[in-house]
């Protein structure tokens, strides 16, 4: 295979793995189309035919207001400094129920809407496709909903809209009456609010509304602009909830009022940085309160408000809720049907309501309440694994519910389980009425947790085969490139930033800060080419001087945004210094329009135009990109304006900024046609000599920089004007770089007019792909959905167009790398400086020799006519043949390639770990999984042979997509148990963490004697020994309990206490210590131990971030290399009342569960303690 070919082949499957990989990480979830009704409910359904047909429960309220602030975090409204007095008062008056509700993430607008409305649980493919989305296909009109419930079963039929128009474009032709507005220039934080406030007074006088839906966006606005601690935020608290108090006077005062519900929800929240689309406490904790005076007459707990969040958490005020049961709620309160995709459960504080009450039927209405939820949820169970008779009666489930359902291995049974529990508790209503509610809630919790998680979760065969095709795309790269010998410091940087940069895939704590890597990378290699440039020419004033800008430069631009998680709030150049300087902004900004148009002046139109022309041209291009940006500046962020230019936005203001937007851009599409056309026709040489002898080698080599200076000219016009001056800063640096990278021409070279390329390939390359990913961050973009930025992505559109609003999206948000991967374009094609000053001295010798020929006019204009050529020769790749720079390009490609394909590798791996599911559930001994591969023993890797020294030649490891035994690690045995089909049975004996793929766990054991092996992707049930489970399970909590207890007794009494590691093996169960324990302290540490164990403390698992552990005062337990981490949190266990542990294993529920645990004796060596231990 040609390498011309390999490369080819390696592009082309790059999009295939990506498509194979994203079915597999965006799987299908059941949908079901329709209105849900009041339908009767047979008796196979639920053994007896209690909820009759079209019989609707007792309406609580008949009007619903749906009061949504964007951004409403819940320390907004409950926290100490919060401007919600009024809504704190009817909280503690009980007139108020406060929940905190957690919204899953894409924490951004429509897909919360969407949760908000149908119940469902929307995932991030939801806000992939939104981008794709015109104002139809957005639509929830055909789907079910609560306000489609609400328009066809309330008394009236009629809703009223008035806010964010995103509402208009879910819900086209809902309401009666509406006016939305619109969130695109998020500098306005009062006429966004105050044209919803408007209608509201009137509609409170309306009595021929059923439901009134507000959506207050200027909350949202602050947040984005100035971040929670704006000055504004506190203002803009108040004036939410004055309208709030409004709203509840009238429903107080007004008859029509009387059974009206006032809901108060966030739609998400935000970050310290004022930005949300993740899933960090702050973004997916926002505010949900129901009122209405009926409330105070309802039993429940009494409130404190303002409140503290809970302990360990930063914003749950109150009981956390899912934010679509919402949904479930509001259908009960106000006597409608529950749409059909919803997953949400009714709220039981308010079950009160019916409590008292017994229905048509018989049975209890609150507990009918909840079993038109349970089947209502069942209809989408059904759809997800299909609607068998087994739901009716299945022998497997029958004969063997248990109270608890946990021993069933799949979703499935145990969910058949859950609803037979539910069937059951039906039938014997009169003798076990207690577990009427228990049972359906039960059922409907247990079924919000398998649907709500399909939407997220992954069929890892296909992101296995996604990462596999990447992997034949990476080997086809490497083949491709020309040599891969002699291995050079700049090959090895290479190699070394792609290796870190995949280990990075595989903690998202590190992706989320992904710049720093980028930044320091960067400022490392550009002291590499400064010592590379020194070691071959010598230390020279120019090459210190211009490293020293460069590095400056970088240091400036990576201060320019704050970006990432951690940090994104703090100060910096864009968000901090040039509001309150914004005249430095416009000076830079004007400063760095001019430079780019006098490069396009001097490069773009270089002998195309005239030179007077080519000005004139230059300033027309770029005089509307920045009356444009003045202009757009103005409305998206005034305070970056203040009264600058008033003249200029005067004589635009009848221009709207499409129309502004729409002649930058057919500027540069005329400029690009022309510099085309005159290229091909030959245009853009030195002089007519060399026009007449066809010499167009220069024209072609400077094309790049010609169209490199009008591309960069519209994405500055895609870019925010703080960030308009990085682009000239990219150009120096640019420019400084390419000085670095030249290679010196030899004198002999010089002298024979032949001189080699003046960048070496792969340090280029390397250049330009660290200032592409430095770029990227710089201007503010980072790994976080919530940092798209839509504010250019419709510059000079105004409908809806999928293809323009995509190439402005990409445009915008990736300017940095666009411009960078152009820069490669011109440095490959530009002569070095040292080449300039060679050509320019042979030009000048060949004028000198013209001048010595005499008076003899033919001889004369021979010699000017060769000296002409030469100057223009002296200026081209004319000497470098057409397969060089064919060569060049292909190297330079096969690079960036290898890059991309090694990152797709890394991204794709990281989901393909195992997945610990004793994690999740320790109570788990019974798991159906996939089988994702087999292999001999024998023929591991030496590293993973040495985890099984006693390997023979019958002996396999087995590894699976999920997995219930706890391999052997932080002092802890390894489980062991079978693995089984109908036909085979595979016993394993010891399992262990892969020592060479990371977070994959090998299960090690044998076939037992005449069983098949078993096939990749064939579906096994995993069982574990549960007796050894629990004795582990017991001894690894006793073994905290112990260090718990030591730590307290001996903290402050021994010099350099601290715990160390631990062992729980049966025989030899013993915690180590920093710190010399003398016996004498035997006695105490067992009382200690005693007393914790007696007082039965609770166990619980916790997922805790480096910001949890500080919160709680515990950073040293903050481990570099977590056993076992969720997402970027670390799995710890919390002893209650005793200690916290970062904690992969398995433990008991309780101390007490540990059994008697005696400390046996106290051994020490060097300077350490050993405290052994048993348990009975």
């Amino acid at each position: 295979m040609s390498k011309r070919i390999a490369l080819a082949l390696s592009n082309l499957l790059i999009p295939i793995a990506a498509l194979v990989f994203a079915t597999g990480f965006f799987p299908y979830k059941p949908f079901l189309s329709g209105l849900a009704t009041f339908e009767e409910v047979e008796n196979e359904e639920l053994g007896l035919g209690l909820l009759k047909g079209n019989e609707r429960p007792q309406r609580i309220f008949d009007k619903v207001i749906f009061m949504t602030v964007d951004a409403l975090r819940s320390d907004f409204v409950y926290g100490h400094g919060s401007g919600f007095t009024f809504t704190q008062d009817l909280i503690r008056s009980g007139a108020a129920l406060p929940f905190t509700a957690h919204a899953t993430p894409p924490t951004i607008t429509m897909p919360r809407v969407k949760a908000l409305t149908t119940g469902s649980v929307p995932s991030f493919l939801d806000v992939i496709l939104n981008f794709a989305e015109s104002d139809t296909t957005s639509s929830l009109a055909s789907q079910d909903t609560w306000l489609a419930q609400a328009k066809a079963n309330l008394d009236n039929g009629n809703l009223v809209f008035y806010g964010d128009d995103t509402w208009l474009k879910l819900f086209p032709d809902f309401f009666a009456r509406h006016d939305g507005t619109s969130s695109f220039f998020v500098s306005d934080f009062t006429e966004v609010d105050n044209n919803v406030t408007r209608h509201v007074p009137r509609e409170l006088e309306q009595p021929d509304w059923d439901a009134m839906i507000m959506h207050y966006l200027g909350l949202d606005h602050i947040g984005h602009k100035a971040g929670p601690l704006s000055p504004n935020m506190l203002p803009k608290q108040k004036e939410m909830d004055a309208i709030v108090k409004k709203i509840y006077e009238a429903m107080e005062l007004n008859s029509h009022l009387d059974d009206t519900l006032l809901v108060v929800a966030g739609d998400h929240g935000m970050n310290s940085g004022g930005n949300h689309g993740g899933s960090a406490p702050g973004e997916t904790e926002p505010a949900l309160v129901f009122i209405s005076p009926k409330f105070v007459d309802l039993e429940k707990p009494a409130y404190a408000a303002p409140t503290d969040p809970k302990e360990g958490t930063e914003f749950e005020f109150y009981r956390k809720v899912a934010q679509n049961d919402v949904v479930p709620t509001l259908s009960a309160l106000l006597g409608i049907p529950i749409p059909r995709n919803n997953l949400g459960i009714i709220l039981p504080e308010f079950l009160g309501f019916w409590k008292t009450k017994t229905s048509s039927t018989g049975l209890n209405a609150a507990a009918e309440l909840l079993y038109r939820n349970a089947l209502q949820m069942l209809g989408i169970i059904k759809a997800k694994f299909g609607d068998s008779e087994a739901w009716r009666y299945d022998p497997k489930i029958e004969g063997s519910v248990q109270m608890d359902c946990q021993g069933f291995e799949e979703d499935e049974q145990r969910l058949k389980c859950r609803w037979f529990l539910v069937r059951d508790a039906l039938s014997a209503q009169h003798e076990r009425p207690l577990r009427l509610e228990l049972t359906p809630l039960q059922f409907l919790n247990d079924a919000q947790d398998v649907l709500s998680t399909t939407a997220s979760s992954y069929k890892v065969e296909l992101l296995a085969k996604g990462a596999a095709i990447a992997g034949v795309s990476l080997i086809l790269a490497v083949n491709s490139r020309q040599s891969n010998w002699p291995f050079t410091p700049a090959g090895l940087g290479f190699v070394l930033i792609t290796t870190f940069y995949g280990i990075m895939m595989f903690a998202t704590s590190y992706v989320e800060e992904e710049q720093h890597f980028w930044y320091w990378a960067t400022a490392a290699w550009m002291a590499y080419l400064y010592a590379a440039k020194t070691k071959v020419i010598g230390l020279q004033t120019s090459v210190v001087f211009s490293t020293f800008v460069l590095l400056a430069l970088h240091r400036l631009s990576t201060r320019w945004n704050q970006t990432g998680q951690k940090h994104a709030g703090d100060p910096d150049v864009a968000h901090t210094f040039f509001p309150d300087h914004f005249i430095i902004l416009w000076v830079l900004i004007v400063t760095a329009y001019i430079h780019l148009a006098f490069r396009i002046g001097r490069r773009t139109f270089a002998d195309i135009l005239a030179p007077e022309f080519a000005t004139i041209s230059a300033i027309s291009l770029v005089l509307p990109s920045f009356v444009f940006k003045l202009n757009f500046t103005q409305a998206d962020a005034p305070e970056l304006v203040g009264g600058l230019a008033e003249t200029i936005r005067e004589w635009t203001s009848e221009l709207d900024l499409v129309t502004q937007a729409r002649a930058s851009f057919v500027g540069l599409a005329i400029a690009t046609t022309v510099v085309l056309v005159m290229v091909v026709l030959g245009y853009g040489r030195h002089d007519e000599a060399t026009k007449k002898k066809g010499a167009n080698m220069f024209t072609e080599s400077r094309l790049p920089s010609r169209l490199h200076d009008l591309l960069t000219l519209f994405i500055i016009t895609q870019t925010r004007a703080q960030n308009i001056p990085l682009f000239m800063f990219f150009d120096l640096q640019s420019q400084i770089l390419f000085h670095l990278l030249s290679r010196p021409t030899t004198p002999l070279a010089a002298n024979s007019h032949a001189y080699t390329r003046p960048l070496a390939i792969l340090p280029t390359t390397v250049s330009v792909l660290l200032m592409a990913h430095t770029s990227f961050f710089a201007l503010g973009n980072s790994n976080a959905i919530s940092s798209i930025d839509l504010s250019n992505a419709y510059n000079g559109v105004s409908g809806y167009n999928i293809v323009a609003v995509g190439v402005l999206l990409f445009a915008s948000n990736w300017a940095g790398p666009v411009y960078w991967s152009t820069c490669a374009a011109v440095m490959f094609t530009l002569p070095s400086a040292e080449q300039e000053e060679a050509a320019f001295e042979r030009s000048e010798q060949a004028a000198e020799k013209q001048r010595t020929l005499g008076s003899k006019k033919w001889i004369h204009e021979e010699r000017d006519l060769l000296h002409r050529q030469a100057v223009a020769a002296s200026f081209t790749s004319a000497p470098i043949r057409q397969s060089q720079d064919e060569s060049i390009w292909h190297e330079h490609i096969s690079i960036m390639t290898i890059f991309i394909s090694a990152s797709l590798v890394a991204v794709m791996a990281a989901p393909t770990r195992t997945y610990l599911a004793f994690q999740h559930n320790a109570k788990l001994y019974s798991l159906a999984t996939a089988v994702r591969s087999i292999r001999s023993a024998t023929s591991l890797e030496e590293a993973n042979q040495s985890l099984f020294k006693q390997a023979g030649e019958d002996d396999r490891v087995v590894i699976t997509e999920q997995t219930i035994f706890h391999p052997q690690g932080g002092g802890q045995p390894s489980d062991v148990g079978i693995m089984k089909t109908s036909s085979s049975t595979f016993n394993v004996s010891a399992v262990r963490m892969d020592a060479v793929s990371s977070g994959q766990v090998l299960h090690f054991g044998r076939f037992e004697s005449g069983h098949d092996a078993f096939k990749e992707g064939e579906t096994v049930t995993q069982e574990i020994d549960t007796e050894k489970r629990l004795l582990y399970s017991r001894l690894h909590t006793a073994g905290h309990v112990l260090g718990a207890a030591t730590r307290k007794l001996l903290e402050d009494k021994i010099e350099g206490f601290d715990e160390l590691k631990a062992s729980h093996f049966p025989d030899a169960a013993s915690c180590e210590f920093a710190g010399s324990i003398e016996g004498k302290w035997k006695e105490a540490i067992q009382k200690k131990v005693d007393e914790y164990v007696d007082a039965d403390l609770p166990v619980e698992i916790e997922w805790w971030s480096e910001d949890d552990f500080k919160a709680n005062g515990l950073e040293r337990l903050i481990t570099e290399n977590p056993n076992v981490v969720k997402g970027e949190k670390f799995r710890v266990v919390k002893i209650v009342g005793a200690d916290t542990y970062p904690c992969g294993g398995t433990h008991v529920d309780s101390t007490q569960a540990c059994g008697k645990t005696t400390v046996r004796k106290i051994s020490r060596s060097k300077g350490t303690s050993r405290v052994s231990y048993a348990v009975a």
